[in-house]
């Protein structure tokens, strides 16, 4: 109901104003009710301000064709496909007019191929929504111009964190899995490491059903961007697992991608913020489609299920991703989850040298959650640490100049915070977002609430592999003239559980 609430009152403010917005609500939460009521209520008002006494009538295009070109004219609610409204040549051929219209646009998650400047200009208010649009802005960079203002809606889920495992397949058989076309030679290897993953599932989820979704047609699956993973509900037990099998990227070879990424690449910007590169759309594309993929597994707020994403590279843009983060200045709160020893205070610690260098114990402040839990420790350190004066920026810096003025919080361990903590911390991060960025790390993900969770970038860290640790270990023990032998290192690693 909350949900529901807030949809309403962020699209009927946008509607009053005569404003654009961005509304993301998942399956179940009502958002197509919450859309027709308040679309059909403001027009209802508005008409009535306006003292028109004509009736209004609604026509489906796709349905009544003929009399929906003739009537449309007189109509207040015209439902029809998105090209009708996007392409200028349909609209001028059956007299579409944009001008003081409200043009809602459902089920959005297709858009992001389309330029609506034009219908933007034209309309007294157009909305984008669906269930799954993140990121919000970097859709909103690719419909319309950088300086249009949009409203913003990310509405959480209706399930439970605990009502869906996911998990990163990134091993199997003892080696790596990527499955991209440089390893056809391997296709033997491949094909065992998959036929494995497939068999360990179906043993799993032996009495319900599993859909396996894959970058082409390959073995008569279900594709990415197909009809089953968008138009499709299969609820409860017809599915109760879905695995995202490699990752949907476009043809780099296709002369739409081509133009595509060229035409972003030397678009220009107003500030590094606003900038959105041909790579950047490239790779949200095929996120896009691995989410809306992946949210076949619930359909309704009591629906659960599990989602497998098979690739090492959806564990791999996590440096390349932080990087451009500090790069651009537009660093967000993170939150680093996975096994313990896998790195994450290291690259929380690395970040905080890379942004604030020598300055780090004025600007940095790092704290063990699970010594520091209660909100005693929010109310007395934390808050009186994040809206302090800013250090002045030092010449030189890899990072971008603006992140420099920014404090860095580390909390380590932060799924051991009590209920009360996270919620404040999350309150904090709203209040000096300005002020102060976060970076929480846990290992156990489900302990975090969600509202908290919706507020950071999250990178999941694996389990290093045996042989990963290997070589690393006998590095450091030739450089420090350690002798090391197999046997050894096998005793260390049982006892350590692949601790690094």
């Amino acid at each position: 109901m909350v949900k529901g609430v807030a949809y309403i009152q962020t699209l009927a403010r946008a509607l009053e104003r005569g404003e654009h917005c961005i509304l993301e609500s998942p399956t179940g939460s009502g958002k197509t009710l919450c859309l027709l009521a308040t679309v059909a209520a403001y027009l209802t008002r508005r008409r009535a301000l306006r003292e028109r006494e004509e009736n209004a009538g609604a026509a489906d295009i796709d349905e009544l064709f003929y009399f929906a070109r003739d009537a449309q004219s007189g109509c207040e609610l015209v439902f029809c496909p998105y090209n009708y409204i996007v392409d200028a040549s349909i609209r001028a051929a059956y007299n579409i007019s944009l001008e003081g219209a409200v043009v809602v646009f459902d089920e959005a998650h297709n858009l992001p191929q389309l330029s609506m400047q034009q219908v933007i200009a034209q309309a007294h208010s157009v909305v984008i929504t669906s269930g799954t649009l993140k990121p919000l802005s970097s859709l909103a960079l690719q419909l319309a111009a950088s300086e249009t203002r949009f409203n913003f809606l990310e509405n959480e889920h209706v399930i439970q964190p605990r009502q869906v495992f996911a998990s990163f397949v990134t091993t199997c058989l003892q080696r790596p899995l990527k499955l991209t076309y440089d390893r056809e030679n391997d296709y033997s290897l491949v094909a065992k490491q998959l036929g494995q993953i497939l068999l360990d599932v179906a043993a799993i989820f032996e009495n319900c059903g599993v859909l396996v979704f894959l970058p082409s047609y390959a073995m008569f699956f279900a594709p990415f961007r197909g009809k089953v993973s968008e138009g499709l509900s299969l609820p409860d037990d017809l599915v109760r697992c879905v695995l995202c099998v490699g990752i949907p990227f476009a043809s780099l070879y296709d002369l739409k991608v081509k133009s595509k990424r060229a035409a972003l690449q030397n678009q220009p910007y107003a500030t590094p913020q606003s900038r959105w590169t041909g790579a950047d759309w490239y790779f949200d594309s095929a996120m896009a489609a691995v989410n809306q993929a992946a949210g076949r597994v619930v359909r309704h707020a009591n629906d659960y299920g599990a989602v497998l994403f098979v690739d090492e590279r959806y564990h791999a843009p996590n440096c390349a991703a932080v990087k451009r983060f500090l790069e651009s200045g537009t660093l967000p709160n993170l939150l680093f989850y996975g096994p313990q020893g896998t790195g994450k205070t290291s690259v929380a610690q690395i970040i905080a040298s890379a942004i604030h260098g020598s300055m780090n114990s004025l600007m940095v402040m790092e704290l063990n959650a699970s010594d520091d839990r209660g909100i005693d420790v929010v109310r007395e350190k934390i808050r009186f640490f994040a809206p302090k004066a800013s250090a002045t920026p030092t010449a030189g810096c890899a990072v971008h100049p603006s992140l420099q003025k920014i404090k860095l919080l580390i909390l380590d361990e932060c799924d051991q915070m009590t209920t009360v903590a996270q919620t404040a911390i999350r309150r904090i991060m709203e209040v000096y977002s300005a002020h102060a960025r976060f970076i929480l790390i846990c290992n156990e993900l489900f302990r975090l609430q969600i509202a908290l969770q919706s507020r950071c970038v999250s990178f999941r860290f694996r389990a290093l592999l045996q042989d990963e640790i290997r070589g690393r270990v006998f590095e450091i023990a030739r450089s420090s003239n350690i002798f090391l032998d197999d046997a050894t290192f096998d005793a260390l690693h049982f006892h350590t559980e692949g601790d690094m």
